[in-house]
Protein backbone atom coordinates (compact mmCIF):
# COMPACT_ATOMS: atom_id res chain seq x y z
CA UNK A 1 0.00 0.00 0.00
CA UNK A 2 2.75 2.45 0.93
CA UNK A 3 4.40 2.10 -2.47
CA UNK A 4 1.58 4.19 -3.89
CA UNK A 5 2.64 7.17 -1.86
CA UNK A 6 6.23 7.64 -2.93
CA UNK A 7 7.97 8.55 -6.16
CA UNK A 8 11.19 6.79 -7.17
CA UNK A 9 14.16 9.08 -7.79
CA UNK A 10 17.26 7.89 -9.63
CA UNK A 11 20.52 9.42 -8.36
CA UNK A 12 23.75 9.01 -10.41
CA UNK A 13 26.44 7.09 -8.58
CA UNK A 14 28.91 9.99 -8.72
CA UNK A 15 26.47 12.54 -7.33
CA UNK A 16 27.51 12.17 -3.69
CA UNK A 17 31.23 12.42 -4.40
CA UNK A 18 30.73 15.44 -6.67
CA UNK A 19 28.45 17.08 -4.11
CA UNK A 20 31.03 16.48 -1.39
CA UNK A 21 33.91 18.09 -3.33
CA UNK A 22 31.71 20.97 -4.45
CA UNK A 23 30.55 21.58 -0.87
CA UNK A 24 34.14 21.58 0.40
CA UNK A 25 35.24 24.09 -2.25
CA UNK A 26 32.28 26.32 -1.53
CA UNK A 27 32.98 26.24 2.20
CA UNK A 28 36.63 27.18 1.67
CA UNK A 29 35.69 30.08 -0.62
CA UNK A 30 33.03 31.49 1.66
CA UNK A 31 34.48 34.17 3.92
CA UNK A 32 33.01 35.38 6.15
CA UNK A 33 30.47 32.65 6.92
CA UNK A 34 27.08 33.35 5.37
CA UNK A 35 23.95 32.05 7.04
CA UNK A 36 21.19 30.88 4.76
CA UNK A 37 17.57 31.66 5.56
CA UNK A 38 15.69 28.52 6.68
CA UNK A 39 13.17 27.06 4.29
CA UNK A 40 9.52 27.65 5.13
CA UNK A 41 7.82 24.51 6.38
CA UNK A 42 4.52 23.92 4.59
CA UNK A 43 2.87 21.01 6.36
CA UNK A 44 -0.34 19.90 4.62
CA UNK A 45 -1.86 18.58 7.86
CA UNK A 46 -2.73 15.37 6.04
CA UNK A 47 -0.97 12.16 5.10
CA UNK A 48 -1.45 12.87 1.40
CA UNK A 49 -2.04 16.06 -0.56
CA UNK A 50 -4.22 16.70 -3.61
CA UNK A 51 -1.06 16.73 -5.74
CA UNK A 52 -0.15 13.28 -4.40
CA UNK A 53 -3.48 11.87 -5.50
CA UNK A 54 -3.25 13.48 -8.91
CA UNK A 55 0.16 11.87 -9.38
CA UNK A 56 -1.14 8.49 -8.18
CA UNK A 57 -4.13 8.60 -10.54
CA UNK A 58 -1.86 9.51 -13.46
CA UNK A 59 0.48 6.62 -12.64
CA UNK A 60 -2.42 4.18 -12.54
CA UNK A 61 -3.91 5.52 -15.75
CA UNK A 62 -0.56 4.90 -17.43
CA UNK A 63 -0.49 1.34 -16.06
CA UNK A 64 2.79 1.89 -14.21
CA UNK A 65 4.26 -0.65 -11.82
CA UNK A 66 4.56 -1.16 -8.94
CA UNK A 67 1.66 1.21 -8.39
CA UNK A 68 -0.84 -0.94 -10.28
CA UNK A 69 0.03 -3.88 -8.05
CA UNK A 70 -0.16 -1.76 -4.90
CA UNK A 71 -3.57 -0.41 -5.93
CA UNK A 72 -4.86 -3.92 -6.43
CA UNK A 73 -3.59 -4.85 -2.98
CA UNK A 74 -5.60 -1.99 -1.51
CA UNK A 75 -8.74 -3.08 -3.35
CA UNK A 76 -8.26 -6.65 -2.11
CA UNK A 77 -7.98 -5.48 1.50
CA UNK A 78 -10.98 -6.34 3.68
CA UNK A 79 -11.20 -2.72 4.86
CA UNK A 80 -11.67 -1.44 1.31
CA UNK A 81 -15.15 -2.92 1.04
CA UNK A 82 -18.10 -0.50 1.26
CA UNK A 83 -19.91 -3.45 2.86
CA UNK A 84 -17.53 -3.46 5.85
CA UNK A 85 -19.50 -3.48 9.09
CA UNK A 86 -18.12 -1.24 11.89
CA UNK A 87 -18.40 -2.54 15.44
CA UNK A 88 -19.20 0.44 17.67
CA UNK A 89 -19.24 0.00 21.44
CA UNK A 90 -20.69 2.24 24.17
CA UNK A 91 -17.43 2.08 26.17
CA UNK A 92 -13.89 2.25 24.81
CA UNK A 93 -10.60 1.52 26.52
CA UNK A 94 -7.04 0.84 25.51
CA UNK A 95 -7.11 -2.31 23.40
CA UNK A 96 -10.85 -2.08 22.62
CA UNK A 97 -11.86 -4.81 20.19
CA UNK A 98 -12.64 -3.44 16.76
CA UNK A 99 -11.63 0.17 17.43
CA UNK A 100 -8.46 0.15 15.35
CA UNK A 101 -10.08 -1.86 12.58
CA UNK A 102 -12.94 0.62 12.28
CA UNK A 103 -10.54 3.57 12.08
CA UNK A 104 -8.46 1.77 9.44
CA UNK A 105 -11.61 1.05 7.42
CA UNK A 106 -12.57 4.74 7.39
CA UNK A 107 -9.09 5.71 6.21
CA UNK A 108 -8.80 3.00 3.55
CA UNK A 109 -12.23 3.77 2.12
CA UNK A 110 -11.39 7.48 2.00
CA UNK A 111 -8.14 6.58 0.23
CA UNK A 112 -10.04 4.48 -2.30
CA UNK A 113 -12.41 7.35 -2.96
CA UNK A 114 -9.63 9.87 -3.52
CA UNK A 115 -7.81 7.56 -5.92
CA UNK A 116 -10.78 6.13 -7.86
CA UNK A 117 -13.18 9.10 -7.48
CA UNK A 118 -15.89 6.48 -6.92
CA UNK A 119 -18.43 8.09 -4.58
CA UNK A 120 -19.46 4.67 -3.23
CA UNK A 121 -16.21 4.58 -1.27
CA UNK A 122 -16.57 8.19 -0.13
CA UNK A 123 -20.15 7.73 1.07
CA UNK A 124 -19.18 4.59 2.99
CA UNK A 125 -16.19 6.30 4.62
CA UNK A 126 -18.30 9.28 5.74
CA UNK A 127 -21.05 7.01 7.07
CA UNK A 128 -18.64 4.80 9.00
CA UNK A 129 -16.88 7.82 10.49
CA UNK A 130 -20.15 9.12 11.91
CA UNK A 131 -20.99 5.70 13.37
CA UNK A 132 -17.55 5.21 14.90
CA UNK A 133 -17.37 8.68 16.45
CA UNK A 134 -20.95 8.98 17.67
CA UNK A 135 -21.47 5.46 18.97
CA UNK A 136 -18.09 5.22 20.69
CA UNK A 137 -18.84 8.23 22.83
CA UNK A 138 -15.72 10.27 22.14
CA UNK A 139 -17.52 13.58 21.89
CA UNK A 140 -16.12 16.87 23.12
CA UNK A 141 -17.66 16.64 26.60
CA UNK A 142 -16.24 13.17 27.15
CA UNK A 143 -12.79 14.27 26.00
CA UNK A 144 -12.79 17.29 28.32
CA UNK A 145 -14.01 15.18 31.25
CA UNK A 146 -11.21 12.71 30.59
CA UNK A 147 -8.68 15.53 30.41
CA UNK A 148 -9.77 16.93 33.76
CA UNK A 149 -9.72 13.49 35.39
CA UNK A 150 -6.29 12.56 34.03
CA UNK A 151 -4.80 15.95 34.90
CA UNK A 152 -6.04 15.73 38.49
CA UNK A 153 -4.71 12.17 38.79
CA UNK A 154 -1.29 13.17 37.45
CA UNK A 155 -1.12 16.08 39.90
CA UNK A 156 -1.39 13.42 42.65
CA UNK A 157 -4.85 14.33 43.86
CA UNK A 158 -7.48 11.76 44.74
CA UNK A 159 -9.73 10.68 41.85
CA UNK A 160 -12.73 8.33 41.93
CA UNK A 161 -11.98 4.89 40.58
CA UNK A 162 -14.14 1.83 39.99
CA UNK A 163 -12.85 -1.48 38.67
CA UNK A 164 -15.32 -2.63 36.02
CA UNK A 165 -14.94 -4.84 32.94
CA UNK A 166 -11.24 -4.19 32.33
CA UNK A 167 -9.65 -7.16 30.57
CA UNK A 168 -6.84 -7.35 33.14
CA UNK A 169 -6.98 -7.30 36.94
CA UNK A 170 -6.84 -3.70 38.19
CA UNK A 171 -8.86 -3.66 41.42
CA UNK A 172 -7.15 -0.43 42.57
CA UNK A 173 -5.82 2.54 40.61
CA UNK A 174 -2.09 2.28 39.98
CA UNK A 175 0.74 4.79 40.22
CA UNK A 176 2.72 3.62 37.19
CA UNK A 177 3.82 6.63 35.08
CA UNK A 178 1.81 8.93 37.33
CA UNK A 179 2.94 12.51 36.92
CA UNK A 180 4.71 11.86 33.62
CA UNK A 181 4.71 14.88 31.31
CA UNK A 182 3.14 14.27 27.93
CA UNK A 183 2.74 16.61 25.01
CA UNK A 184 -1.01 17.15 24.75
CA UNK A 185 -1.80 19.56 27.59
CA UNK A 186 -1.14 22.80 25.73
CA UNK A 187 -3.50 21.62 23.00
CA UNK A 188 -6.24 20.59 25.44
CA UNK A 189 -5.97 23.76 27.49
CA UNK A 190 -6.10 26.08 24.49
CA UNK A 191 -8.89 24.23 22.71
CA UNK A 192 -11.29 23.84 25.63
CA UNK A 193 -10.20 26.68 27.90
CA UNK A 194 -9.11 29.49 25.58
CA UNK A 195 -11.07 28.77 22.40
CA UNK A 196 -14.27 27.33 23.89
CA UNK A 197 -14.17 29.16 27.23
CA UNK A 198 -14.95 25.99 29.21
CA UNK A 199 -13.93 25.08 32.74
CA UNK A 200 -10.48 23.51 32.50
CA UNK A 201 -9.34 23.88 36.11
CA UNK A 202 -7.24 20.72 36.35
CA UNK A 203 -6.13 20.72 32.73
CA UNK A 204 -4.76 24.24 33.18
CA UNK A 205 -3.02 23.35 36.43
CA UNK A 206 -1.22 20.43 34.84
CA UNK A 207 -0.40 22.50 31.76
CA UNK A 208 1.03 25.26 33.98
CA UNK A 209 3.07 22.73 35.95
CA UNK A 210 4.47 21.35 32.71
CA UNK A 211 5.45 24.82 31.46
CA UNK A 212 7.02 25.79 34.79
CA UNK A 213 8.91 22.52 35.04
CA UNK A 214 10.22 22.22 31.50
CA UNK A 215 10.01 25.74 30.14
CA UNK A 216 7.48 24.47 27.62
CA UNK A 217 10.07 22.75 25.46
CA UNK A 218 9.89 19.15 26.62
CA UNK A 219 8.06 17.03 24.03
CA UNK A 220 7.17 14.27 26.48
CA UNK A 221 6.03 10.78 25.63
CA UNK A 222 2.96 9.03 24.31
Amino acid sequence: MTSLLYKYVSVPSNTLSNASSTSAAASAAASPIQLLAPETLQHPGLLQTAADFEWIRASLAAGKQPWMQAWQQILDCEYASPAYEPRPAPTIYRGSDGLYEDVVAVYVLALCYQISQNTTYGDAAAGYERVVVDARGVGAATCLDSSEYIARYNLFYHVPYTYDHWPIALPTIGDGSRGDIRRNWELLYNHYGVLNGQNVTWTKRFRDMEVNTTGGVKAGSG
